[in-house]
């Protein structure tokens, strides 16, 4: 079994996701620690720890248990992976085994034309009520924080979308977009706590960022889904919040080729590229 290499701001960390790469236990890997993690001032992680990790091989399960076997051909692994690490959030190579399992679409609920006609007129009360509570709470954040900035809001069935625009919002934004994250889930929880959205999404950009970096992430991920389908070796990106994440699987299915796959929890899930074949 070859060996992998892992990084993680600790040795048990890097561990953990050396046993997600092989889909295996903590019982079944077995570790080499390359280095350990250094701090750096005010107790900052300066350098990760790193690894090397692969499956304890058979026989030394066996010894560990207690029992001699051998694994059947049925009870393989129904694929390796070979993963390069280095650093936070690095892109790694993985080889992977699509999934074969077939996807049985959910069954839709029909629905009558008085029930359409019913919900259409619900949902546009709903919207406008969303408007007015996001707007509200937007305008008293910027006034509190004695920014100059417009706000316009629109919205549909499914969402309510308020874009801040202005000179100097870079604040509000935040590295890799944080703060932004932050007003958004404020903005929610405000509407929500009202109790007038009908389930709906609020969504907040500033300053055109959510934009500008759907663009980019888009444009990023079609390169590496044509290197992938190149060379055959897939990609794993850096962990991503969900919007993220359905970008890249937007901009990677326009690629022949490729699938793209979500693995990991939050707030580390993160999405990996590969051949379809």
């Amino acid at each position: 079994m070859d060996w992998i290499e892992a990084t993680g701001k600790t040795v048990e960390e890097a561990i953990e996701k050396a046993s997600e790469i092989l889909n295996i236990t903590r019982d079944d890997i077995e570790t080499t620690v390359i280095e350990e993690p250094k701090v750096g001032l005010f107790g900052r992680i300066k350098t990760e720890a790193v690894i090397r990790a692969r499956v304890r091989p058979k026989e030394r399960i066996a010894r560990n248990t207690g029992v001699k076997r051998q694994r059947t051909r049925q009870e393989r692994p129904p694929h390796d992976r070979k993963v390069k690490a280095s650093g936070q959030g690095a892109t790694r190579a993985v080889k992977v085994k699509p999934s074969t399992k077939e996807v049985k679409p959910k069954q839709e609920r029909q629905k009558t034309p008085k029930m359409a006609e019913e919900r259409k007129e619900r949902t546009m009360e709903q919207q406008q009520q969303d408007e007015l509570a996001v707007k509200g709470f937007l305008e008293g954040l910027i006034t509190a924080l004695a920014v100059e900035a417009e706000i316009s809001i629109s919205s549909d069935e499914e969402s309510t979308l308020a874009e801040i625009d202005g000179e100097g919002l870079g604040f509000l934004v935040g590295r890799k977009g944080t703060t932004l994250q932050a007003i958004q889930e404020l903005v929610r929880l405000a509407v929500r706590k009202q109790g007038i959205s009908g389930g709906s999404r609020v969504d907040v950009d500033i300053a055109g960022y959510k934009k500008k970096r759907e663009i980019a992430l888009a444009e990023f991920t079609r390169t590496l889904a044509e290197e992938v389908k190149n060379t055959g070796v897939a990609k794993a990106l850096e962990p991503m919040n969900p919007a993220d994440r359905k970008t890249v699987h937007n901009a990677a299915s326009e690629i022949e080729g490729v699938i793209t796959v979500s693995s990991g929890h939050d707030p580390r899930r993160y999405v990996i590229i590969q051949p379809a074949s």
